[in-house]
């Protein structure tokens, strides 16, 4: 494993590595995020070829143990830090309404 890799990916990208590992799902990660699922899964497949690996739990590992071994070497935040969302600090899982007023029909 190399850094240029680790280096190559965005905070973002990080962000959502961080979460994989923490045992989130590309859903529950879209759901803490605010984002649609296509968009972590996007974030998870560009960390996969950043990092030229085939799986998203691979790149999580890699980057996890690099930040673990070494977490002042790429200055991003620790890992666990992760949840630390600006705005979304201890938020409890409630479902959102659509933006065009979905709720139940009737």
């Amino acid at each position: 494993m190399t850094t240029a890799g680790i280096q190559a990916l965005t905070e973002k990208e990080k962000e959502t590595l961080r979460l994989l590992v923490s045992g989130y799902d590309a859903k529950s990660m879209a759901r803490h995020l605010g984002l649609s699922v296509h968009t972590v899964n996007e974030r998870l497949r560009d960390a996969r070829r950043k990092l030229a690996v085939s799986s998203s739990r691979e790149a999580a590992r890699q980057l996890r143990d690099l930040e673990h071994r070494d977490p002042q070497i790429l200055g991003d935040k620790a890992l666990g830090e992760a949840a630390a969302v600006p705005g979304m600090e201890q938020t409890t899982h409630q479902p959102r309404r659509a933006a065009w007023g979905g709720g139940p029909a009737g």
